[in-house]
């Protein structure tokens, strides 16, 4: 291994970030950048961004003929190669084996040699034909990377222990509850590895899955995009236009749309966005790993850390969406709390409210947890009142605008059809089959309150004041809301994510569950977009005399996410039952 193995593994994952040629498509065309995953291109048809599944699609389909077909297979050969040294590298984090990153730089090198006989299929030896015009600037810097890796990785070796940054035997540090403590060297190295892979992941998740169509992976973002310009135009929302959504989705839509003040450019929006999103994601990272730190000690810190940036599915969602911004804000909140910041816990709590509504949930538990230990009363007091006044300041202005218009961000979700992707309709058609009529939906709201009202009596009544077990109530409380929801989109992941990796961590079987509950919603979007959700069709038990795939798909869904739950209340009855044996 080299010496500083984690920065060889960043370094050599550069290279999916390395324009590897520019190009000119025939007589000018259409001109443009292409990476390892996909290519940005400009034409007369407009701007196109185009991933190498997107080429493999062509190919197949017949798009796609002759050399250039055989060019694009030799490509997509290529970026699979570098997505799988990837996963190799990451695998080298977490075994003993000194050779695998000298493998990989030696692959480097393949890669490079392979990208390069793409453009020459393509393009013919002197790089200009009929085709066009190539010019691979970033083959020699990733045969160089390649060459120099491969070198001194043969010549530079350390003990696996220097090089495994989350499985170390470190003492358990003494139980600390000052804020990030970013002085802690290692705590430091962990989180800037961790950061790395995390956008190593969504890079390559982002960039396989563009064959889905464009519009139905980056839409949300293009309504945001909508927005923010009607507010830097100066109109006023709720009051000259309606939305869905609470307040605070302005902060970071204005914030992503100012690099574009100028250019008006959605292209420029979407990375702007995405970026932005990157940045909550990695501040949620870090409240997810102190968190774990302060329950289950350095060792198993990371690799909670490590499970929540390699869930694939919130990985996907996490740059297409605003949801990052409430979830870090919950998990923030909690954090907080959990180091007796009872008043700021409040305050961020608030904000994620304003911003979208599930972090609601946590005030009737950070209040039951205060009343039940007997302290910080006076804090959770000034929480609550300085939380109502938030609300007000927040709310209050746009009510006094247009009333109706604001209420409408909340009678939307109310009175909203139910979605084929929801648990509520798995139920409807169930209960339509059997009994031919929907149960499930009428009652949808009723369902919630049930659960989550059952919930908080549990939790003042059952469960012990430790702060894990708070933690297990507040990722309750946000599982039933998606559960009993009339919608539960895929990018509803988001908000459960850095709980499970909390809490699937403890064992092999815990992580394989952490691994299927991201997949079966990765698969359902993007992978089967427009199958099993998309088209706006509905779905019933049996079409054609045969179960529905899509009944089938989401019983499996469904099972999963059964399993995940049942397995979470068991250690939660386990862990109380230790506790009281320690008492």
């Amino acid at each position: 291994m080299i010496k500083n193995s984690h920065a060889a593994f960043l370094i050599q994952s550069l290279i999916l970030f390395l324009p590897i040629n520019v190009y000119i498509v025939g007589d000018w065309v259409g001109c443009g950048i292409q990476w390892a995953l996909f290519r940005y291109q400009v034409s007369y048809f407009g701007e196109s961004l185009i991933g190498f599944t997107n080429e493999i699609l062509y190919v197949y389909t017949g798009i796609i003929q002759g050399r250039s077909a055989i060019a694009l297979i030799i490509w997509a050969i290529a970026a699979t190669v570098l997505i799988f040294c990837f996963m190799v590298n990451i695998y080298a984090v977490f075994s003993d084996t000194p050779t695998l990153i000298q493998n990989t730089f030696l692959c480097s090198i393949i890669i490079g040699i392979l990208f390069l006989l793409a453009d020459l299929m393509q393009y013919g030896l002197s790089l200009h034909n009929s085709a066009g015009i190539c010019i691979p600037i970033g083959v020699p810097a990733i045969i160089l990377v390649g060459v120099s890796g491969y070198t001194f990785t043969k010549r530079t070796h350390q003990t696996a222990s220097e090089f495994i940054p989350g499985f170390m035997e470190w003492p358990v540090f003494k139980e600390n509850k000052n804020l990030l403590r970013l002085t802690d060297s290692r705590a430091l190295q962990n989180l800037l590895v961790l950061i790395g892979i995390s956008v190593l992941v969504k890079y390559i998740l982002f960039f396989s899955s563009l064959y889905a169509p464009f519009d139905s992976v980056t839409g949300d973002i293009l309504l945001y995009y909508h927005y923010a310009g009607l507010v830097v135009g100066g109109q006023i929302p709720y009051a000259d236009f309606l939305l869905e959504y609470p307040p605070l989705l302005f902060i970071p839509a204005i914030i992503a749309y100012i690099p574009t003040i100028l250019l008006h450019s959605f292209s420029l929006y979407l990375f702007s966005y995405m970026t932005l999103m990157y940045i909550f994601d990695a501040a949620t990272l870090i409240c997810v790993y102190f968190i774990a730190r302060d329950f289950y000690g350095n060792k198993k810190a990371f690799l909670c850390g490590f499970l929540y940036v390699t869930a694939i599915a919130a990985a996907f969602f996490v740059p297409l969406t605003y949801d990052i911004v409430a979830t870090f804000l919950l998990i923030l909140s909690f954090f907080l709390f959990l180091n007796r910041n009872i008043v700021a816990a409040y305050f961020t709590a608030t904000f994620g409210f304003l911003t979208k509504w599930f972090p609601v949930f946590t005030f009737p538990f950070y209040t039951i947890y205060a009343i039940k230990k007997q302290r910080d009363i006076v804090k959770v007091r000034n929480g609550i009142l300085l939380s109502i006044l938030a609300v007000l300041v927040v709310s209050v202005p746009f009510a006094l605008l247009n009333w109706k218009g604001f209420l409408f961000t909340y009678t939307f979700h109310l009175n909203r059809s139910i979605q084929t992707h929801s648990m509520i309709y798995y139920g409807d058609a169930i209960s339509h089959f059997f009994l031919n009529g929907e149960y499930f939906s009428p009652f949808s709201l009723v369902l919630l309150i049930v659960a989550e009202t059952g919930l908080i009596f549990w939790y003042y009544r059952y469960m012990d004041m430790e702060y894990q077990s708070l933690c297990y109530a507040l990722f309750l409380s946000v599982f039933f809301f998606i559960l009993f929801n009339k919608v539960f989109s895929a990018s509803y992941i988001v908000w459960i994510t850095p709980f499970l990796a909390l809490f699937l961590a403890h064992s092999p079987r815990h992580i394989l569950l952490f691994y299927l509950s991201q997949l079966v919603i990765y698969i359902e979007t993007p992978l089967l977009y427009g199958v099993v959700f998309g088209d706006g069709k509905p779905y019933y038990v049996i079409e054609q005399n045969f179960l529905s795939f899509s009944f089938v798909f989401y019983s499996i869904k469904f099972l999963i996410l059964a399993v995940v739950l049942w397995i979470i209340m068991r250690d939660i009855v386990n862990t109380h039952k230790m506790m009281k044996r320690t008492d």
